[in-house]
């Protein structure tokens, strides 16, 4: 099939997906989720991860001993893994992501004797904080804005073998359609998306700090793109990896601001009407 009809289609493959599977090991083989893996980095998981309403990992994982429960020992935390066959396991994508550093109990069923505990950490995600932030706000954000903020920080936070990827890789997310050209430049592609998606600006809900550059006007600057590599800005002579200027865990729930593009607009041809405050600093 013709890539570029496929990936037209995928946000609609996933979106009516019965299940999605994913393998952080890739597909070739299943691995451990105890073991990192590039998986969360790469442009193109964003919408497999999210798109479907009922999306597992598949790991390995030892069998669990029939006649015991397994729990996690930390309130709030999650432990919700089943083989299917010997040490082949799926767990939920976001009972995974939950369960970062937890400490797991063995109980018999019939006394709840605590027979053995062991810490049990899914690294599989990386160690990337803010990736798995953003993965989870846009699974989980209590409103549209909040995950599309989280799905605009993923843009910024993630890595793809060519620059137009970042922009075609999450434009189903963002519930957008662009037509699939690798003739337009990614800077040219991230002020449509932007545009398409005006109805919510929650690319102003990416970070604070980024550096600017007039060139993007409605949208903050992307870094250099360095094929599958971390993404970071040049500032001064430092290498600055994107994601210390990203937020973390906190997301603007609601905007109240109307964007107006011209059909002849260019870089600097949209209008904002928001209201403007003025903040005292002490």
């Amino acid at each position: 099939m013709d890539k570029k009809l496929q990936i037209q289609n995928m946000g609609h493959i996933y979106g009516n997906a019965e299940a999605v599977i994913v393998m952080p090991g890739g597909v070739a083989a299943a691995q451990d989720a105890e073991y990192a893996a590039p998986w969360i980095t790469r442009a193109w998981t964003l919408q497999e991860a999210t798109l479907c309403a009922n999306t597992h990992v598949l790991i390995l994982h030892p069998e669990l001993a029939p006649g015991y429960d397994y729990e996690a020992a930390m309130s709030g935390s999650v432990y919700n893994i089943t083989n299917i066959e010997g040490d082949l396991a799926l767990s939920e994508l976001q009972s995974l992501l939950r369960s970062w550093r937890v400490t797991i109990k063995k109980i018999d069923k019939e006394t709840r004797e605590t027979i053995s505990s062991k810490e049990f950490a899914a690294r599989c995600f990386g160690d990337d904080k803010r990736i798995i932030s953003a993965l989870q706000g846009v699974l989980a954000g209590h409103t549209p804005a909040m995950k599309r903020s989280a799905a605009w920080r993923s843009i910024w936070l993630r890595t793809s073998t060519k620059p137009q990827d970042m922009v075609f890789s999450v434009m189903h997310v963002l519930g957008v359609q662009i037509d699939v050209d690798y003739d337009r430049t990614r800077e040219d592609l991230i002020l449509e998306l932007a545009r398409k998606s005006a109805s919510l600006p929650s690319w102003l809900d990416i970070g604070e700090g980024v550096p600017f550059d007039p060139r993007y006007g409605l949208v903050p600057a992307l870094p250099p793109f360095n094929p599958n590599h971390t993404p970071a800005y040049i500032v001064g002579d430092a290498s600055v990896p994107v994601g210390e200027f990203i937020t973390k865990e906190q997301y603007i729930s609601d905007y109240d601001i109307k964007i107006l593009t011209p059909a002849t607009a260019s870089h600097d041809g949209d209008i904002v009407c928001a209201k403007i405050l003025e903040i005292h600093l002490r």
